[in-house]
């Protein structure tokens, strides 16, 4: 259908038609006699659709006889044996992302409050009510901005970033997409 679009346009522009589109259709349509190539593509138009109402139909067909029973259906066996897992290979992932981006939110607030401490300081000119702001603004994070607890937290945000990556290869390769 692409290949007849092309060829249709390059026709309609006054254009020569690409030779890999032209021998694309006469491959589709084939004929025992030289045609023009909006004939041509017509034919393949018609075909494409042609081939399509069969696939149609020959679902239609296969739903049918699974519905009245005539055809087995897939084995579900794997499938039942895969949902939980599938259950809980989602349900860890969502539980990651959400640690993932209260890590990310903490983080952000430490570094929020050491760049406004940094600017107070930057603006101090020996100035107590300066040195004062900037001691205020980052107390909040006494618990969290040591160098030890920093690290910390920099070393869960990287180890829950791998296991996102890893849980996100997991639910893609039983054709999950989150």
């Amino acid at each position: 259908m692409k290949a007849a679009l092309r060829v249709l346009t390059a026709l309609s522009e006054r254009h020569e038609p690409d030779q890999s589109d032209v021998d694309e259709l006469h491959w589709y349509a084939p004929a025992d006699r030289q045609r023009p190539l909006d004939e041509l593509v017509c034919d393949a138009i018609q075909r494409a659709l042609k081939d399509r109402e069969q696939s149609r139909k020959a679902v239609q067909v296969r739903l049918r006889e699974r519905a009245l029973g005539l055809t087995p259906a897939p084995p579900q066996e794997k499938r039942d044996e895969a949902r939980p897992e599938i259950t809980r290979l989602v349900r860890e992932q969502n539980q990651r992302r959400q640690e993932y981006l209260a890590l990310n939110a903490k983080l952000q607030r430490i570094g929020t409050a050491l760049q406004q401490a940094a600017a107070h300081m930057v603006a101090t000119d020996s100035n107590a009510a300066d040195s004062q702001a900037a001691r205020d603004s980052i107390q909040p994070l006494a618990p969290d901005v040591d160098l030890s607890a920093l690290a910390h937290l920099l070393n869960e945000h990287i180890r829950l970033t791998r296991q996102m990556l890893l849980g996100q290869q997991a639910l893609k390769e039983q054709d999950i997409e989150r």
